[in-house]
This record gives structure tokens, sequence and C-alpha cells, in this order.
């Protein structure tokens, strides 16, 4: 086996010209955080000059929240002798925020143990605008573009803790297209869709910037309002009602008119995410006993079961496949 030649002494120089040359961002810093050598690399991406960074804090190239948790940690970092994959938000030397893991290890002097850390960066900008975009389609309704039924009873559960802590009111607003089975039979569900696309489009443009709907279910929607008790929320659902009996939807070659049956409830503290759907709901389905085309507020004495009983159906009360009108 031929021997091999002699392997050169890596000199100071030579891991200098490597380290600030090579493909890796990444950087030396003194234990004060202050940037004593850096790879070109990373200089390129923070400042115009390496006057700009070295002797300069890192934290100082962060953003303000990523740099507050930085100083707050950094010494805990050193103590441990690194760390890996730690998150972290950088600011380009343009502006640009960008999302970065850093990987830290620690070497420490002979004479005196002070602390050089050796930071190695890695941008994952792409990996994270990829997960909040697979995130953000999981909580929304495929079809109509808004929030789903998972979210909404998140949403719903957040304002719920909210309104409770701060004695604030808020209320629960259930909505169901009227006979929309029918519709559906008669124009194809392909009519259907384009129809609960414009009631959600409807609905988004006519609420508060702090109020959500949400799509729970085939034709059936959720109002979250928080801010909101009884009187406001029965009034933000008859416009509603209005708004939706009075789309026009000639241009989606769908029939003339188009209704919603409304259940509000004002959420009291305490009360359950559960139970206070289920009185939205009891209260909806009083509107569709009632006529359809309304809105009913909870009381006490509502249960969906008894609505059924009193309609003398298990299907949805009143309908008539015969109807002519565009009551979906």
């Amino acid at each position: 086996m031929p021997s091999l030649p002699p392997i050169a002494p890596v000199t100071a120089d030579i891991f200098k010209e490597v380290f600030a040359r090579g493909p890796a961002m990444q950087c030396l810093t003194n234990g004060t955080d202050a940037v004593i050598e850096t790879s070109e690399s990373l200089l390129v991406l923070l400042a115009d000059s390496r006057q700009a960074v070295i002797g300069k804090s890192l934290g100082g190239f962060m953003t303000t929240a990523s740099q507050t948790l930085w100083l707050a940690e950094r010494d805990r970092i050193i103590e441990r002798d690194g760390v890996s994959d730690y998150p972290v938000q950088f600011r380009s030397r343009h502006g640009r925020v960008i999302d970065m893991l850093m990987s830290i290890g620690v070497q420490r002097r002979d004479d005196d143990g002070s602390p050089t850390l050796c930071v190695v960066l890695t941008d994952v900008s792409r990996q994270i605008q990829i997960q909040r975009a697979l995130e953000q389609r999981a909580r929304l309704d495929e079809m109509t573009g808004i929030p789903n039924r998972s979210w909404i009873r998140e949403r719903f559960q957040i304002e719920a803790a909210r309104a409770s802590r701060h004695g604030n009111p808020l209320s629960l607003v259930l909505f169901d297209v009227d006979r929309f089975k029918q519709f559906n039979d008669r124009h194809g569900h392909a009519a259907g869709d384009r129809a609960l696309v414009a009631i959600a489009t409807a609905a988004r443009r006519m609420l508060r910037g702090s109020d959500e709907v949400g799509r729970v279910g085939g034709e059936e929607f959720a109002l979250v309002l928080p801010m909101a008790g009884l009187e406001q929320a029965l009034v933000t659902a008859e416009r509603l009602r209005a708004a939706i009996h009075g789309l026009d939807l000639a241009d989606l070659d769908l029939p003339m008119a188009c209704s919603v049956s409304l259940g509000v409830v004002e959420v009291p503290p305490g009360l359950g995410t559960a139970e206070a759907f289920e009185r939205a709901d009891a209260a909806m389905y009083v509107a569709k006993r009632l006529g359809r085309n309304r809105v009913v507020p909870w009381s006490a004495d509502m249960t969906r079961s008894t609505a059924r009983r009193a309609s003398g159906s298990s299907s949805e009360p009143g309908s008539s496949t015969g109807s002519a009108l565009f009551e979906i």
C-alpha cells in the first residue's frame, strides 16, 4: 500500500481562511456577546462591512424578541458548554426577518477560563414558511377559505377564557342554510358549493375585525363575537340574515333567494364549549321550527330534542321538496 504524503499542520492562518471563506454562516463571540470573527457568508447577510459587525453584539443583529431571549439565556448556555438548534430570528442588512437555528460550542481559555463561543447558523426560513402554510391550511375549510370546525372551536375557547378573565361579554351564533339538502338534490352539489362560498364571503365581509366566522359542518356556520352581549349579537345576527337573504346570486347561475336560520347565545363565565354550542344549536333549531329565515336567542327552556319533538319529525321541520322558493 503506497504511503500517503505527510499532512501539513493546520496553521492559525489556514484555519482562519477556512473559517472566513467556508460556506457555513458562522462567527466567534466572546463571553460578553461581542463578535470576534465572522464568515463572509454571515457578514454579507448582516452588514455592508466588517467594521459594522466586528466588536458589535451578536444580539444586536437579532429581532427585538429574539435578542431579549438570547441575552437572558446566553449565560445559561455558556454554563452548559453550548446548545444545538436554538431557534432565533435575525434581521438582514436589508431589514428582512430570517428564521435561523443557532448551534453553539464553547471553548474556554486555559489561563482564565474565559469563554469563546463558536456560533453556526442555519437558515430555516423556507422550512418555517412551508410549516406555517401547512398549519394555516389545516385550520381553514378548503372550499370556503374560512376557519374550519376545529379552529373555530379553538378560537371560541380562547375568547371564552379571555372574556372570563377580564369580565367581558362574549356571544356565539350558529346558523344553518335553510333547505340545503333539497337544494342540492334539485340543483346539484356544485351549485350548493357555490352558494356556501357566497354565504361565507358575505359573512366575512360584514363582521368586525375581532369577530370570527367558521364552517362547522356541511351547511352550518358559527360566529364568535368577542365583546358582544346578547343585544349586540342579535343585531349582528339580524344584519347577517338580511345580508344573506339579499344576496344577488345571478352571477353564480343560482336561483334567486337564499335564507339562513340563526341561533344566538350570550356565553356566561364558566360555560363549556360543548354546552355553548348546544345552546346556540337549540336556538337555531327553534328558528327553523318557527319558519326559518329568522334569528332566535337561546332561552333556558330550549333544547334541540324538545325542538325536534315539537316539530313532530326527526328531519328538518317544515321541509318541502316541492317549494318553488330558493331557500337552501
